[in-house]
């Protein structure tokens, strides 16, 4: 079987932990380079996953000729540059959320994916979970009906966090009024708005916002508070948004840094049916999905288990095999965005804003 050859940049961290592992479930893929910028440090990566080069620098990895797919693990503040220099290279493009900070940055990323005929696709592994695509068709074929609502949460507890301790390899430039950027006052690039765009509705948002997306559709208009309510930082530690949807149906959205303990529930109310899902989003390789039906009863939906990463490097390398766009592009991460930058707009002058 033919199989696409991988490239990992900011291999350190979430990708080492979570993501490369997953390169021995998908058949299409082979994991060939990572990148950090620490040498040594690329170098145990590599051997721990199998992986022949590693590389201690952006532009060597995209000089690599072998590498057809670069996967971007980097802060949100780096995704633009990075990923017009891979698409420039010709490397396809799988970007981690957020896509970037403001519209205007997505919009060159597909601009220059575009013109250099490489593929763009944002890593929202939310929808490649069974549950969530189970749940999908079902909404689909009308099992609960006209779909009156849709609510999502996610939560967890952030302190300030030196930019050393940042999951990501890439290395934080200084923030204004820290001691050189380092230091354990320093925040982590999360924490800081101008090189995250956001806080908790940034980092964690962007998952919750994209699932109800997936499930609901495009999002036509949003009313928002956005507040920092316990940490000491400049960034957001809670939002709550309300969603109308283009079809109508609305939608609430909570997400925190503030909350101690994982807190992921998903829920779909339907005219003929509801289903509430608990431990789908995060790291958990079964949750709980209960149906609620017409008649007040409920029983548990059985769905396979799993992250959905796997899947996700499993789909854009057969994309790249097949020449086929993939079914979540870099149009989705712009949309998601868009959402994002009118929560807190709407949040700053107590208005609605519509997309």
């Amino acid at each position: 079987m033919a199989t696409v050859k991988w490239g990992v940049i900011g291999a350190g961290g979430f990708a080492n932990n979570r993501f490369i592992p997953h390169f021995a479930s998908a058949e299409s893929a082979e994991l060939h380079a990572v990148m950090v910028r620490d040498a040594d440090r690329a170098r145990e990566i590599a051997d721990r996953h199998g992986a022949p080069v590693a590389y201690d620098s952006v532009e060597a990895l995209l000089a690599d000729d072998e590498v057809q797919v670069v996967y971007l693990c980097t802060p949100v503040y780096t995704h633009c540059e990075q990923a017009a220099a891979a698409a420039r290279a010709g490397k396809h493009v799988l970007c981690e959320k957020p896509m970037a900070r403001t519209e205007a940055e997505c919009e060159r990323m597909i601009r220059v994916c575009e013109r250099e005929g490489v593929k763009l696709m944002v890593a929202f592994m939310n929808r490649f979970r069974p549950a969530h695509i189970g749940i999908r068709e079902m909404m689909q074929r009308g099992d609960l009906g006209t779909i009156v609502a849709l609510r999502s949460q996610l939560a967890s507890f952030y302190p300030r966090a030196s930019c050393g301790q940042t999951p990501s390899s890439a290395q934080t430039p200084p923030v204004a009024g820290s001691p050189g950027g380092g230091g354990s006052s320093a925040p982590s690039w999360r924490q800081v708005p101008r090189l995250g765009g956001g806080g908790a509705l940034y980092d964690l948002g962007s998952h919750a916002l994209d699932l109800l997306c997936f499930l609901g559709g495009p999002v036509a208009r949003v009313s928002a508070l956005v507040d920092t309510r316990v940490q000491d930082y400049e960034a957001d530690d809670l939002a709550t948004l309300l969603l109308e949807f283009e079809s109508g149906a609305h939608g609430t959205m909570m997400t925190s840094f503030a909350v101690r303990g994982r807190v992921s529930p998903v829920e779909v109310f339907g005219t003929e049916g509801s289903v509430a899902c608990r431990r789908t989003i995060g790291p958990f390789e079964q949750g709980e999905v209960t149906l609620f039906d017409a008649e007040g009863q409920q029983r548990r939906l059985e769905f396979p288990s799993g992250l959905g990463y796997a899947e996700e490097i499993e789909h854009l390398s057969r994309c790249i095999l097949e020449d086929t766009e993939p079914s979540v592009t870099g149009h989705d991460g712009l949309h998601n965005v868009a959402i994002m930058r009118a929560a807190q707009k709407s949040a700053a002058t107590g208005r609605a804003i519509r997309l």
